[in-house]
């Protein structure tokens, strides 16, 4: 599935035009899901922010996906201070904060203490391997372990700094994601997917919109969306959603929060939820009742229709 460049990035809406290519290619490319993979690591404390206080424990929960569904994986952790420096792939630099295993599961998930003492600045990360077969073999740090039966060890890892116990995380259980102005309904990721979704056509543009509800819109906080497919590739692995970015379009639909400038070459929309704080230049403009607007406005002349 090939991608072309974004839309509209913002908190309220994303809008992401795509084109299928033929796949083919023997390399491998980050957005493929063409086996059983870890693609995300959430942690979130009791009270709801990226990492545990003093007094608190916090979950930890494994995305893991693949083209078939759920897999059965087998992991061992271990939860530690960071180097101060952050390149490369991450390791321990002191003891173990933390440390355990997870008996085989389709929901991969476990939880830890929080401790006192720790500097804000301090970094802090979470290293594990899973193993869909065979049991997860724990020798020497983290970087080194494996499964059992010399099967492929599937590893993740979760890096952040102190500070994040006043991170709170952002609320997404409300996201709307809709195709060509169709909702299209989330699937738990606990079932085989269906495929009941819609079909894009090799060489179709389609317009995908992501509109977050308004308490993830107020994080004010860059998010990050990763592309992964089981058919077809997207042309890159991800996009950044950043409320204080300048956008640039072909056209775009408001429906959040928006601080930056924003261009487009035919038509723009604020939604009655939508507030946008920047300039616009754009061919269209439409301001439904509700929503807010700050800032100058330049439009552009629509070029003349030619006859046939």
């Amino acid at each position: 599935m090939k991608t072309s460049r974004p839309m509209a990035l913002s908190h309220g809406v994303f809008a992401l035009s795509f084109t299928l290519m033929a796949c083919g290619d023997p390399l491998k490319f980050p957005q493929d899901l063409e086996e059983t993979r870890v693609i995300g690591v959430q942690v979130q404390s009791d009270s709801g922010y990226g990492w545990p206080g003093a007094d608190e424990s916090a979950e930890v929960r494994v995305l893991v996906a693949g083209p078939d569904g759920p897999a059965q994986l087998e992991t061992a952790y271990q939860v530690c201070l960071a180097p101060e420096t952050s390149r490369g792939v991450p390791y321990c630099a002191g003891s173990a904060l933390a440390t355990g295993q997870t008996p085989s599961s389709d929901d991969v998930s476990f939880s830890f203490e929080g401790r006192s003492g720790l500097l804000p600045e301090q970094r802090v990360v979470i290293l594990g391997v899973g193993c869909e077969s065979g049991q997860t073999k724990q020798r020497g740090s983290p970087k080194d372990w494996g499964c059992s039966d010399g099967s492929n060890a599937l590893r993740f890892s979760y890096e952040t700094e102190a500070a994040s116990v006043q991170n709170k995380n952002p609320q997404l259980d409300r996201t709307v994601l809709s195709y060509d102005n169709v909702e299209v309904e989330f699937e738990a990721t606990k079932v085989a997917p269906t495929c009941s979704g819609p079909r894009i056509l090799a060489e179709h543009t389609a317009l995908i919109q992501l509109k977050l509800d308004t308490k993830a819109a107020e994080a004010e906080e860059v998010l990050q969306l990763s592309h992964f497919s089981s058919r077809g590739r997207f042309e890159r692995q991800y996009t950044i959603l950043d409320v204080d970015a300048d956008l640039s379009a072909e056209s775009a639909i408001i429906s959040g929060i928006v601080k930056g400038n924003v261009v487009v070459k035919t038509s723009l929309v604020i939604t009655e939820t939508g507030r946008l704080i920047g300039n616009v230049h754009c061919q269209s403009l439409a301001i439904r009742e509700g929503a807010y607007f700050s800032g100058a406005i330049k439009m552009t002349e629509p070029k003349p229709v030619e006859n046939a």
